[in-house]
């Protein structure tokens, strides 16, 4: 039973972005207001070379930290539920008590790529991408389980739970663990189509679906706020708690990329372009990664990555802008830098953007071919906060860039659209996106110059 409304409070949602560089958060009014935004910045782990880890309970605390920050903007507000969403892909182990054996392996860790021993017995990698929907490479879940349990079978032996991050941070607000068929996804160890563990894998680790999260779909309420977890963050006890999905479909949801003939450009620690499809197989075909997104009722999801390109351009930024006080202050002279210098002069931060805007436009025409055709291009993440960036994309690509109120938001927002799907307040996605107040901005190829809708 979901909490009533105390009498003149305001009922609002608050999504939740669990970022590889950054944990962002919105509150989003129930009449669709963005009533506050909050940021935080995550902390990678590298141990040593290849090695990319991170704390789990420092996670825990940083959300603790947004979810405050975000109520306390907003005080005279009741949140009604929360949701999760995010880059997932992590690998983490728990114990009898939900407490992790070990820190989260990060999904850009490298430990296992070149050891053919983590390669699951008798399956083939086309095998693998007909089942999970992402295409085989040594990393992820199912590869670092396996080198879990080959390397560090004294944590391996003792988990009562394999799971990400996300799943840990479930349990820590509602005692109960979930993942949702978006982020299983990227867990690799589900099958895409039957939305469910799929035991050739569990049999091959040596798992059991017990030491597994129960799978669910996005939208779909998994518990409510424990006494002791709004202790911790401020959130209304009793509270619902609604599952997300993985941050690219999420910030599809929030900015309205929602059936074919849509793109959005979602540029993050990877740039990814992301198309609602009639058919999975549509994805399967150009090799794309597949999301089960709107579907079975609507649409799936198919995904292109351009891997790594913005942790490139924060070592780019952050070596050649050095005497900055602040990662954002050498962002802003990068991006001020590109501005002054005209196209081909030279200039390496300009060069830069359009290096990257080349290997994108090269990327979405080779889809275009295939028939993933679209007018307009939905941008969101940091880079579409400069005018140089989204300018040089526009005219590189061709066609007009679509900024959102949502801006690097987006996931978090999406994940909002999916609180208040959970708790009725929207009644599917379409209606949470047409409810939601914003003032979109278009760039036009040639224009130089941003312009309102």
């Amino acid at each position: 039973m979901l909490p009533e409304a105390r009498k003149g409070l305001m009922d609002t949602l608050l999504g939740i972005d669990l970022g590889t560089s950054a944990i962002k958060g919105v509150l989003l009014a129930s009449d669709g207001r963005i009533l506050a935004r909050e940021r935080k910045a995550t902390e990678l782990i590298r141990p040593r070379p290849g090695y990319v880890e991170f704390s789990s309970e420092r996670s825990y605390e940083l959300l603790g930290e947004v979810i405050r920050s975000l109520i306390l903007a907003a005080s005279g507000s009741k949140v009604r539920a929360i949701a999760l969403s995010g880059a997932t892909g992590n690998t983490l182990l728990l114990d009898r008590n939900g407490v992790p054996l070990a820190n989260a392996i990060n999904w850009m860790d490298a430990r296992a790529a070149d050891d053919l021993r983590v390669d699951p017995a008798g399956i083939t990698p086309a095998e693998i991408y007909r089942t999970v929907g992402w295409p085989y490479f040594r990393g992820f879940p199912l590869v670092e389980l396996a080198w879990l349990k080959q390397n560090r079978p004294d944590l391996f032996d003792r988990a009562a739970m394999a799971a990400m991050n996300i799943t840990y941070l479930y349990h820590r607000l509602t005692g109960r663990y979930g993942m949702d068929h978006s982020t299983a996804t990227t867990f690799y160890l589900q099958d895409q189509v039957k939305r469910a563990w799929h035991k050739p894998f569990l049999t091959w680790l040596g798992l059991r679906t017990e030491q597994l999260p129960v799978l669910l779909p996005s939208g779909t309420v998994l518990g409510t706020v424990t006494a002791r977890s709004a202790k911790d963050t401020r959130l209304p006890e009793g509270a619902a708690v609604v599952m997300g999905a993985f941050d690219h479909p999420s910030a599809a949801r929030g900015c309205g990329a929602l059936r074919p003939g849509k793109a959005l450009l979602s540029c993050g620690t990877s740039w990814v372009g992301f198309y609602p499809v009639a058919d999975r197989e549509i994805a399967l075909s150009q090799n794309m990664l597949a999301d089960p997104f709107l579907s079975p009722a609507g649409p799936w999801g198919a995904m292109f990555s351009l891997p790594r390109i913005g942790e490139k351009v924060q070592e780019f930024v952050a070596r050649t802008f050095a005497a900055e006080s602040s990662m954002s202050a050498r962002y802003a002279k990068f991006n001020e830098t590109a501005g002054r210098s005209p196209p081909g002069a030279g200039d390496s931060c300009r060069a830069l953007m359009e290096n990257i805007a080349l290997d994108t436009k090269a990327k979405m025409d080779s889809l275009r071919l295939a028939g993933l055709r679209y007018d307009r291009i939905v941008m969101v993440g940091g880079p579409a906060e400069s005018p140089v960036w989204t300018q040089i994309l526009a005219d590189t690509i061709g066609v007009e860039i679509v900024l959102t109120e949502a801006g690097a938001y987006a996931g978090a927002l999406g994940a909002a659209i999916l609180a208040g799907i959970g708790t009725r307040i929207f009644a599917d996605e379409t209606d949470g996106f047409a409810r939601i107040r914003r003032s979109d901005r278009v760039v036009r190829p040639g224009s130089g110059r941003t312009i309102s809708e």
